[in-house]
């Protein structure tokens, strides 16, 4: 007697290449600071210290770039990105809306016990696969979803939920509190710990 297994279809998709900008910032910054550093006369331990940092900084970087990933398989849509880690389960999902971002786009999906999981676009290979899975699910499993997300994952839109408007902000600050801290933030360490 012979048993059938079902096999789960698990798919995964990767941050694009130019992700690996942002740990390259402070891997660049902390080698010029460890560089003047050592041919200072003479030798200055700000600038060894502001290099170490940054180059500390940029090690963090890289392993959240590596880390970060969709998985999408039968019934589980599981999101890391740069350390944030959300799963929701699709068989539960109620909503599907959208919001701008400062760059892209984000689609949200919302489950019954209003869980949510923020999937934000423009950073992912593959994406318009990824985006076409994401429909087959949102409609197989018939979640309520806006003419915004429905326009994104290039299905019909059904029930009456709207998509937010405003962008949040904190894609920006984000932006701007890492490059203070890949470039400033090791400096002025360096000179008050010198």
């Amino acid at each position: 007697m012979v048993e059938k297994y079902e096999v789960v279809k698990r798919t995964t998709y990767h941050l694009l290449s130019t992700s690996w900008v942002l740990p390259g910032m402070p891997l660049v910054f902390g080698c010029i600071y460890l560089v003047l550093s050592i041919i200072e006369e003479p030798f200055r331990p700000d600038l060894a210290i502001a290099g170490v940092l940054s180059l500390m900084f940029g090690i963090i970087l890289i392993l959240l770039v590596i880390t970060s990933r969709v998985i999408i398989d039968e019934d589980t849509l599981d999101s890391r990105h740069c350390g944030l880690r959300k799963v929701i389960h699709l068989h539960d999902l109620k909503m599907v809306y959208s919001r701008p971002s400062a760059f892209s786009s984000e689609l949200i999906f919302e489950d019954r016990s209003r869980k949510s999981l923020i999937l934000h676009l423009g950073y992912w290979h593959r994406e318009k696969q990824l985006l076409k899975a994401l429909g087959d699910h949102v409609e197989g499993f018939g979640a309520e979803c806006s003419v915004g997300s429905a326009k994104l994952l290039r299905i019909q839109p059904n029930g009456k939920i709207t998509d937010e408007k405003k962008p949040r902000l904190t894609e920006p600050l984000l932006i701007l509190a890492w490059i203070l801290s890949s470039t400033a933030v090791p400096v002025l360490i360096g000179l008050l710990l010198t």
